[in-house]
């Protein structure tokens, strides 16, 4: 018996780089060889490849001038792009923002526009600090709102307090009794209620919404001398309204116009960024789980992908809030509410992505248990050829009957060893055997529609920057959907040849019984997260249809319906009956 031919009590796992899958830009179901991983160009090997008598490379190495001129070129590359980045132009933003609104400090003619006692005129500096201009369009309305009702309630509280001491002091003649009515109820309860809102809500805008009140009311209380004697006075009140105002618009000048930041772009911006990273996740959490190892989950490429994926995910709730209020100013609600139903989908389309990680997962752990080596024997990654998506020659050279038939081959396999095994060794070969199976049937099919999934992912959502427009393909639906077909086709036929080893399978023991009901579990449990997730992509594109139509041709034109509030409860009511009528 030759060496090929010994006998062994593990089964290789089946090639599976020859597939039937869906190409997504042209809906056409073709065959031959699917590689999930994209080859990486080594750059780091571009100076080996230059010649040496081209002039590509200079001959004098020891020259002082050209390495001073390379040495200067890259510090002033380094400065560049520190100050052209978007933290250097924020510092920027701020810094000029705040000279702005030092000159109601510094030059006169701008103090006297405040009033004559010019003792509080820093506060328009300090409005400059709290509401900086180093924030997208959307993030500037929300503070321009929350400074208004900053004031607004200052106002409010400095009021009623010359107010109750006025009416102690002309009615009563107790001014003592109304200045400890005021400090304990505007005082006590006034301030208290900023600091419990501060904590309540928890939002740096209204942190410093909650300072310039605290700030305006003290400064008033204190300054204005009008609750001391009893009397009712404006003049403060005026004074700091106008250093309000002068400080909000100093900030909201140097954020329009000085490099002014979109909420809109940001979003689509880290909508592409999730997309993209989405699709290199799936395609190596699935090439893991086929391989049956989880050395690609620890590769750069994989942990590069999910910290982009982390930093892009974490903002999309705060920006689809900084552009709603973009999109209310702009009239452009319905593009808003599409836009937040696309974050939605793709935050649904993530969390997917962690079930089948944790089903990948699961699988690495039961083939441990079951002393499985991980790597699959037989399998010569760098012997495949890897097939190109845009490749011209004819597929029909790549196809290979024999990756059909293994799974034939691998039933035969089972029934013939199965009959030899002792009870000792049962119960570690059953997860093997099980395994193999299931991936000789449904491997290819998983990775087919692994690669259609990832190429859809790379066409969406958005164009480039800095337009960011809709870029969605006709027929990615189309070739979603029959490549959901051809793999739930499979997928049925796969589970239903692994159960039907069981009455195959000799099983003697309720332990060896259970392990194959663990492994058929996990299976199952990737291979139907597998399938949601492309269905929930399905719903994503539907989405991005609705938003290409409304964002280029806008049926219905610009609204601004949040602006009729008296409206709003009739809008509530027409919506709540026809959710009764749908249900009905």
């Amino acid at each position: 018996m030759s060496t090929s031919e010994a006998p062994s009590n593990r089964f290789s796992r089946p090639k599976l780089w020859h597939a039937t899958f869906i190409l997504p830009r042209t809906g056409q179901r073709l065959k031959g060889l699917v590689d999930l991983r994209n080859p990486v160009s080594n750059r780091d090997n571009d100076e080996e490849r230059r010649g040496l008598l081209t002039g590509q490379i200079e001959a004098g190495r020891g020259r002082v001038i050209p390495n001073i001129r390379r040495k200067l070129s890259s510090i002033w590359l380094s400065l560049y792009r520190s100050f052209s980045s978007e933290l250097g132009i924020g510092v920027l933003k701020c810094t000029l923002a705040y000279f702005l609104g030092s000159l109601a400090t510094f030059v006169p003619a701008i103090a006297t526009m405040v009033g004559h006692r010019q003792d509080s005129t820093h506060l328009v500096a300090t409005v400059t600090v709290y509401f900086h201009p180093a924030r997208s369009k959307g993030s500037m309305y929300k503070a321009l709102i929350c400074a208004c009702l900053a004031f607004v309630y200052a106002a409010f509280l400095s009021i009623t307090s010359m107010c109750v001491t006025m009416f102690f002091q002309d009615t009563l003649d107790l001014l003592s009794l109304g200045h400890a009515l005021v400090l304990i109820l505007f005082c006590g309860g006034g301030l208290g209620f900023i600091g419990w809102i501060k904590q309540k809500l928890s939002d740096p805008l209204v942190n410093v919404a909650c300072s310039l009140a605290s700030l305006s009311t003290i400064t008033i209380l204190t300054k204005e001398g009008a609750v001391q004697k009893g009397d009712l006075s404006f003049g403060k009140i005026f004074q700091v309204l106008k250093m309000v105002i002068m400080g909000v618009v100093a900030t909201m000048t140097v954020s329009f116009l000085v490099f002014p930041i979109s909420a809109r772009k940001k979003l689509r911006s880290n909508l592409t960024v999730v997309t993209e990273t989405l699709a290199i996740m799936l395609a190596i959490i699935t090439e893991s789980f086929l391989k049956g190892s989880e050395k690609e989950l620890l590769d750069a490429e994989f942990t590069n992908a999910a910290a982009r994926h982390k930093a892009a995910y974490s903002v999309l709730d705060n920006l689809v809030k900084e552009a709603k209020l973009e999109h209310f100013a702009a009239g452009t609600e319905k593009e808003y509410r599409l836009e937040k139903k696309l974050a939605r989908k793709v935050q649904d389309i993530t969390h997917n992505l962690g079930g089948l990680r944790s089903a990948a997962a699961l699988q690495f752990q039961l083939l441990k248990q079951t002393g499985q080596d991980a790597g699959p024997s037989g399998m010569n990654t760098s012997a495949q050829r890897s097939w190109s998506f845009y490749d011209q020659h004819p597929l029909s050279d790549l196809v290979d009957e024999r990756a059909e038939d293994q799974g034939r081959r691998l039933d035969a396999g089972i029934r013939r060893n199965s009959a030899t095994r002792g009870e000792a060794a049962e119960q570690s070969l059953l997860a093997e055997d099980i395994f193999s199976l299931f991936i000789s049937h449904l491997g290819p099919s998983m990775r087919s529609l692994a690669f259609t999934l990832s190429e859809i992912f790379k066409e969406i959502p958005f164009g480039p920057a800095p337009g960011y427009k809709v870029s969605i393909n006709s027929r990615l639906g189309i070739s979603l959907d029959r490549a959901i077909d051809l793999y739930r086709e499979s997928r049925e036929k796969a589970l239903t040849s692994i159960y039907r080893q069981k009455e195959v399978l000799k099983i003697r023991t309720l332990e060896t019984e259970a392990d194959l009901e663990e492994v058929s579990a996990s299976c199952g449990h990737f291979s139907f997260s597998l399938l949601q997730f492309s269905e929930q992509l399905g719903e994503l594109l539907v989405v991005l249809d609705e938003l290409q139509l409304e964002a280029e041709e806008r049926p219905n034109g610009r609204s601004w319906s949040w602006m009729k509030f008296w409206r709003h409860g009739e809008a509530q009511e027409n919506a709540v009956e026809a959710s009764t009528s749908g249900k009905a």
